[in-house]
């Protein structure tokens, strides 16, 4: 399988591939940064729950307004040395107009660093394509002009109050970061504290379209297309919300037309 994918990456004519005007950066996916942010001090003892708790308090910021990508060793490299299959699929994604924003790590020496695995390929990438001034990332900030958190205030001697959550005062933003954690639990097939969140934030069991049973979905998997969820759509029908995911798909035209001429024959057939 690897050197199907090392052929097909000396087959890329990068001077006919064609990025969109502007790139949507999606929210971090911080659990994937997590391995590596536990290879520095603050985070090395830290769980992986408080770790999620920590890095959203961080902030989105333009990648150009701390320093651009020549932050980063390694950035400037040929896009060759990016593993193949991971090529690909950033090449997939960053071709149809969205990314997850790499999660970077401020350290109190006001050093940055890369936490997220695909993190610095996307921004190598972008960087090729010069799109530099379009990169947004996640910042966690631990230097110590940093306003991320509380514990700042502890660390100077400050004394610091934190108020019990009130649940009776639940907003719309606490009910999203939660639905999303709950998501995540439930992937992990820890349904109990999922059930425990969703009580304790009134958080209904919304009824999601499996994607493992799309017709169309199966039908790109035996084309070997790679279908990408980008997010979902929520409607109501008689009464009840439904959450149906928004999909993506990049591919050489050859496939996209050989899916094409699968569909009609599967309508052929059934006529």
């Amino acid at each position: 399988m690897k050197d199907i994918f090392e052929k097909v990456k000396t087959l890329i004519k990068y001077d006919e591939i064609k990025l969109p005007e502007t790139i949507a950066f999606d929210s971090p996916i911080v659990d994937e940064a997590y391995d590596n942010a536990r290879d520095f001090k603050p985070f090395e003892q830290m769980s992986s729950s408080k770790w999620y708790y920590r890095s959203r308090k961080g902030k989105s910021v333009k990648l150009k307004d701390i320093g651009g990508a020549k932050i980063f060793e390694g950035v400037d490299v040929p896009l060759e040395e990016i593993h193949p299959h991971k090529l690909i699929k950033l090449l997939n994604l960053i071709c149809n107009g969205r990314v997850h924003m790499p999660v970077v790590y401020k350290d109190s020496n006001n050093e940055y660093w890369n936490l997220s695995p695909d993190g610095l390929d996307i921004i190598t990438i972008l960087y090729f394509f010069k799109k530099e001034s379009n990169i947004d990332v996640w910042l966690v900030d631990e230097s110590i002009e940093s306003n991320d958190f509380e514990e700042d205030d502890l660390m100077l001697g400050k004394e610091v109050f934190t108020p019990e959550y009130d649940y009776g005062n639940i907003t719309d933003d606490d009910r999203i970061l939660i639905r999303e954690i709950c998501e995540q639990l439930e992937t992990k097939g820890n349904l109990s504290d999922s059930a425990f969140l969703r009580n304790q934030f009134q958080l209904k069991q919304i009824w999601q379209y499996d994607l493992a049973n799309s017709p169309f979905v199966k039908m790109c998997k035996d084309n070997n297309i790679e279908v990408q969820k980008q997010g979902h759509m929520t409607t109501y029908e008689n009464g009840e919300a439904r959450e149906y995911p928004i999909v993506t798909l990049c591919e050489d035209i050859r496939k996209l037309e050989k899916l094409f001429t699968s569909i009609v024959e599967l309508k052929l057939s059934k006529n």
